[in-house]
């Protein structure tokens, strides 16, 4: 493989899949991947690693199914190198990497051990390389660039650079712990991530073609406090995309502004009109700080017709 990888990104996480480029982003009508978040084996919401700690990163996957998505994939992590463009390019050979060859339902996963200080040198940043495709066969070039899937109807590549502690610098992941998801007043609980739309409990809105209120309601402790040599702003700003696998949101991103004291956030959601039966649908909103850490919310219903 290349020891130059490079590969598209925006901002932190960017995904480019084969289809239609007008569709609305809050719509998910095809694989999609959504967020990546890294978990610390010793100090699991942190978000940044230091040299010899192990860590994984997690993907989340979504599709029009409402369920789990089947999909297949590669993905590896490097040292990233220091460089002027916007993105990701390794300085040496991956550090480890993984093949999902089979469709599976599983979460992608990536583990790894970060490099001791002294193999780092002057890094600061790992960058994570993936390719997700809902069939097929992955095909490896000779860079990551040219590597796609063969047969395959949606391919998304993603790529986020992990951000290295210091002395100086560390992150949290948003803590979304006690987070709470309302439609319309009524508190959609967390659930089985298999939603079984012939169980009468499962809960459910009709396909009324109506706007339903959605507020995520963030706990106090969901952002940290900047060390203050960082920044005069003291909280972190932080940016919420929501997304469906039915019906609409009105938009797909909301912000919270560093000296915004309400954490909620509310966003109409359009309820599909006509539905033959009853159908899962499932509500993703990812969290994102502006120093590299995520988070993310799921929640499933049935969609009556």
């Amino acid at each position: 493989m290349n020891r130059k990888l490079f590969f598209s990104t925006l901002v932190a996480l960017s995904a480019v899949a084969c289809g239609d480029p007008i569709k609305e982003a809050q719509r998910i009508e095809e694989l999609r991947v959504l967020g990546a978040r890294v978990d610390i084996d010793e100090a699991p919401d942190r978000a940044t690693p230091a040299a010899g700690e192990s860590a994984s990163v997690e993907w989340l996957l979504a599709d029009p199914s409402g369920l789990p998505p089947l999909a297949i994939w590669h993905m590896s992590v490097c040292v990233a190198e220091s460089t002027a463009f916007d993105v990701p390019v390794c300085r040496d050979e991956p550090l480890t990497s993984v093949e999902q060859s089979e469709p599976s339902s599983d979460v992608p996963t990536l583990s790894f051990t970060v490099p001791d200080a002294g193999t780092l040198g002057d890094a600061t940043k790992l960058a994570v390389l993936a390719i997700f495709c809902d069939a097929g066969s992955i095909e490896l070039g000779s860079d990551f660039d040219s590597t796609s899937c063969s047969g395959a109807k949606t391919t998304q590549k993603a790529s986020f650079e992990i951000f290295l502690a210091s002395d100086e610098t560390s992150n949290q992941n948003p803590k979304l712990g006690d987070a709470v998801l309302e439609i319309d007043g009524e508190v959609l609980e967390a659930g089985s991530t298999s939603i079984d739309c012939s169980n009468d409990d499962t809960p459910r809105l009709p396909a009324d073609g109506q706007e339903h209120q959605v507020a995520l309601v963030l706990p106090p402790d969901a952002r940290e406090t900047k060390p203050p040599e960082l920044d005069v702003v003291l909280a972190e700003s932080l940016q919420i995309s929501h997304m469906s696998t039915l019906g609409e949101f009105e938009r797909r991103f909301s912000d919270v502004s560093h000296d915004e004291t309400n954490l909620t956030i509310d966003v109409p959601w359009k309820a599909p009109g006509e539905l033959d039966a009853a159908t899962p649908a499932s509500f993703y909103f990812v969290v994102r700080d502006d120093r590299g850490g995520v988070s993310w919310l799921t929640r499933s219903l049935c969609i009556d017709p």
